[in-house]
């Protein structure tokens, strides 16, 4: 990937972080293009980025829009979320030294 099409990727992610981008909102390239003062090629690279790690979709009509995640998606990413968090402390606390252990138990309410 070119680094003007990561560029858009960044952008467009940091747009929906901030809530400029909403769920369903239409993300059109040439728009884009001109904002970030590019040419529309690397915008479409990043947008289809984008769409392959199911960030954005595009309808029937090739309109490209900021995906909306059903209740049970959201759901379903959260436990997996918590069943690798919890795994990954469980890993960590059983490799820990004694140093490490020590600075864990100052800095939490586990004294």
């Amino acid at each position: 990937m070119s680094r003007a099409a990561g560029a858009v990727e960044r952008h467009v992610l940091e747009m929906i972080h901030q809530g400029h981008l909403k769920a369903g909102d239409h993300v059109s390239h040439r728009p884009l293009a001109r904002r970030l003062g590019i040419s529309t090629i690397p915008v479409m690279q990043g947008l289809r980025t984008l769409e392959g790690r199911g960030v954005l979709v595009r309808d029937r009509r090739g309109v490209t829009r900021v995906r909306c995640f059903t209740p049970k998606e959201i759901y379903a990413t959260l436990a997996l979320r918590e069943a690798a968090e919890s795994t990954a402390a469980r890993f960590c606390a059983e490799d820990a030294t004694d140093e490490e252990l020590a600075v864990f138990h100052d800095t939490t309410c586990l004294n």
